[in-house]
């Protein structure tokens, strides 16, 4: 989780924001295929990647990191984003309290339900500065730099859930693909929600 934190940094996930009449809306908006509504705008989702506890042993968790441009996962399964990059979004689930001896053991437990979001859940926009830059087959990635961002953090006064409609994940590969829908409140009840069907990297949550 510390490491997706760092994703949080690099992201500093973008916030899906209604307009203030919206807020009273118990319904998200409608969103259409790998986009997400952020502050009554909406953004097209183009890369996705999983988070798993780096272990032994493993947390019983995952997350799922959307940006607007390329992620890059390295040989170390360290994430970065392109510095094209200017919204991103952070969603955590706990799914046990227990800690398990594989990445499998926590992968079997990414079922094709509705999981609760945990608190560490955010979104980010306006991203416009990276540190720790670097090239990778004619590509920037970096890290974000969170001066000047709008961010919209889920804390402990928000809630929100994400439904896993399908998932496949290869661990060798550090690869998947995974069909979801998002939806969360941040702590000034602002909404966030968007949908995402495609493929994902896998990194590391430390």
């Amino acid at each position: 989780m510390k490491k997706t934190t760092k994703l949080l940094a690099l992201l500093f996930l973008l916030s899906f924001t209604f307009g203030c009449g919206d807020d009273d809306d118990p319904n998200p908006p409608q969103v259409n295929n790998n986009e997400a509504i952020i502050n009554g705008n909406t953004y097209q989702i183009n890369s996705a990647s999983l988070g798993l506890d780096a272990g032994p042993p493993y947390n019983n968790q995952f997350s799922l990191v959307f940006t607007d441009d390329l992620i890059n996962v390295n040989s170390s399964n360290d994430f970065a984003v392109s510095t094209n990059t200017t919204m991103g979004i952070v969603i955590f689930t706990k799914l046990g309290s227990t800690a398990l001896s594989t990445e499998q053991a926590v992968v079997n437990n990414i079922t094709t339900t509705t999981h609760n979001l945990n608190d560490d859940t955010r979104a980010i926009t306006n991203i416009t500065n990276y540190t720790n830059i670097y090239t990778y087959s004619g590509v920037q990635y970096g890290d974000v730099d969170e001066t000047g961002v709008n961010h919209f953090d889920m804390n402990n006064t928000g809630s929100g859930t994400v439904t896993i409609n399908s998932i496949s994940i290869d661990l060798a590969a550090r690869t998947g693909m995974v069909d979801c829908d998002f939806s969360f409140l941040d702590e000034n009840g602002i909404q966030i929600s968007g949908n995402f069907n495609g493929p994902l990297k896998i990194h590391d949550d430390n």
